[in-house]
């Protein structure tokens, strides 16, 4: 968030116009914010001096600004230019009380789609809004091949030939439609019209088409409790398993019998079937290795192993194989602190406090979603005295020194572990959290769930168009963690404990990491993976008690008593009544008394 935008939401006439919108989400208060101080910019003007206009100026101004927006973006479409209108239009209306004629509601044109029976056949049972939308993409894809619903249904063309021609269709959208995901919603559609009417054929001859069939059955939820897998874990050995049992056309009881009917009548191992299935299956995963890395062929014949060893079926020795070698990504491979920047300028502050943290801290995705408000609050003891979550939030508010001790789980080891994170991430955490609505401790601390989370590392990518790094692309979470350990500039033992990485049992058993040390470590280098590199000072406090208010309409309307604090002008005493106004400022809490600002810590 830039300073113009954070200074607008500091503005008075901002914060009413906000409150008679009724707006409780920080985003959409962000994103109102963002769109005002655009269009401020574009006028030259602050949020004060913005004139009171008629309906008829208003839109003419509007006009005026879509033209804008056009010559800045060409890309940008009607609907997301009329999105832009819509926070001037509110607040014109709230503060200025302009009222906007209603318009006559116009019933919409259907798609040309709606014309035909094929596309009665393909949407029945379908919601109205669904079968608008698929009428919508349909009509779109007509216009670009210049053929009717009906004759594209007569086409020639194999699975393959028309999968490559919706893969022409998906750069075509791409160039006048900027959105990727909307592109690949367009070609969706297409693809399940083609597949509607069998032209692009499915594979019906999968044993199981999904995981939650093979769950099903007896043998593999046998695995699940007797091993007490994870459930993430076990999704895992669902996805190998289905995977293996479809390559071999068989259902897992069936290649459990015929393993163990081999090991009864087949007393030469390397003669058994099993050996010949895994080896196959190897070979057809390594063949494949677009879609697999070498160590994730590794780890899917090693679940099919432990499959077979849970029911005690000996494994034959299988021959050593060169397997695909990896891109090993090197320190250039990682993001810099000016990319991070920029990352977070794209973000809104939610996810830019997420960004922050895990750069800041080297958590892995799963154990940054999973932290809780309490355990942040908890992670702040040093800083705050108070029990209440709000007026925890409201001290810590005004900090720039606050580095949490946090206790952590490692779901991937089951290893408990302490970490920190930066001050500049805190105190983004902290503002996401204050403009929460009815926070509770036992809510995430990230409000994201891991999907959405690893949509918009990509969406940031992809905008940035910073491309992949081998397999995957350069912005994702993990390479956060990456960037942590590689920047943080301590020993290569200390960055295991913060990272929580496992060590030796007996290193485990008898070596325990004090975290009041990691902590000052922490301190000493958390600038080396700052990205703002706002290193707070230190922090002294004194106690100032509250202005107590005694009757607003009066003059001397407030009743202050500074504590140790001295007012720099002559005249006035301690105990006087005067009048005045507190605000709170980036890096000071400062006090007016008569319009002559003095500080304190």
């Amino acid at each position: 968030m830039n300073e113009e935008v954070e200074e607008l939401l500091n503005n008075p006439l901002f914060i009413t116009y906000i409150n008679k919108s009724n707006i409780t989400s920080f985003r959409t208060i962000e994103q109102y914010a963002k769109g005002l101080n655009k269009y401020l910019k574009y006028k030259n003007l602050t949020i004060d001096k913005l004139p009171p206009l008629t309906v008829d100026e208003l839109q003419h101004e509007l006009d005026r600004y879509g033209e804008y927006l056009t010559e800045e973006n060409p890309k940008k479409t009607f609907d997301k230019i009329r999105k832009e209108f819509t926070p001037i239009k509110q607040y014109y209306q709230l503060i200025h009380g302009v009222v906007f004629p209603k318009k006559a509601s116009k019933r919409t044109r259907d798609p040309d789609s709606f014309k035909y029976t094929v596309f009665d056949d393909f949407c029945k049972g379908l919601k109205k809004q669904t079968r608008r939308h698929y009428g919508l993409c349909l009509d779109e894809y007509m216009k670009w091949t210049g053929n009717t619903l009906d004759e594209i249904l007569k086409t020639t063309k194999n699975t393959d030939e028309i999968l490559d021609e919706l893969e022409v269709y998906k750069m075509e959208l791409n160039k006048t439609i900027p959105s990727l995901r909307t592109c690949y919603d367009h070609v969706g559609c297409v693809r399940r019209f083609y597949k509607h009417f069998g032209l692009i054929k499915k594979n019906n001859d999968d044993i199981y088409p999904n995981s939650h069939e093979l769950e099903k059955i007896e043998e593999i939820r046998q695995i699940r409790v007797e091993r007490n897998i994870a459930p993430s874990t076990f999704q895992g050995y669902l996805t190998v398993l289905m995977d293996y049992c479809n390559f071999h056309k068989m259902t897992i009881q069936e290649l459990l019998q015929e393993a163990q009917h081999d090991e009864e009548t087949i007393h030469v191992k390397k003669n058994r079937t099993i050996k010949q299935r895994l080896l196959k299956y190897r070979s057809y995963l390594i063949n494949n290795s677009k879609h697999h890395s070498s160590e994730t062929i590794k780890g899917y014949i090693a679940k099919v192993q432990t499959f077979y060893n849970h029911y005690e079926i000996e494994i034959p020795n299988l021959p050593n194989v060169k397997l695909p070698s990896a891109y090993k990504s090197t320190y250039d491979d990682l993001p810099t602190k000016e990319q991070l920047r920029q990352a977070c300028d794209l973000a809104d502050q939610e996810f830019k406090a997420l960004i922050l943290f895990m750069s800041s801290s080297g958590t892995a995705r799963a154990e940054t979603l999973s932290l809780t408000v309490g355990d942040f609050i908890k992670g702040c003891k040093d800083y705050t005295t108070k029990t209440d979550i709000h007026e925890a939030l409201q001290e810590l508010r005004y900090r720039d020194d606050v580095v949490p001790t946090l206790y952590l789980r490692r779901i991937k080891t089951d290893k408990y572990y302490h970490t920190f994170c930066s001050p500049e991430a805190s105190k983004c955490i902290i503002e996401v959290l204050i403009h929460r609505r009815n926070i509770q401790l036992g809510d995430s601390l990230f409000n994201i769930t891991p999907g959405a989370s690893e949509v918009r590392f990509q969406k940031i990518n992809d905008e940035m168009r910073w491309g992949k790094v081998g397999r995957f692309r350069f912005f994702r979470s993990h390479v956060m963690r990456k960037y942590y350990a590689s920047n943080i500039g301590l020993p290569p033992n200390i960055v295991d404990d913060l990272e929580g990485r496992s060590k030796s049992m007996v290193h485990e058993a008898y070596i325990k990491s004090n975290p009041e040390k990691l902590k000052q470590m922490y301190i000493e280098h958390m600038n080396n993976v700052m990205i703002y590199n706002e290193v707070p000072k230190p922090y002294t406090s004194c106690h100032v008690e509250q202005p107590v208010v005694t009757n607003k309409s009066s003059a001397n309307n407030v009743t202050c008593t500074p504590g140790n604090v001295k007012p720099q002008r002559e005249g006035i005493r301690d105990t006087d009544r005067i009048k005045i106004t507190m605000f709170h400022h980036r890096d000071h809490r400062i006090m007016m008394i008569r319009d002559e600002p003095y500080y304190y810590n």
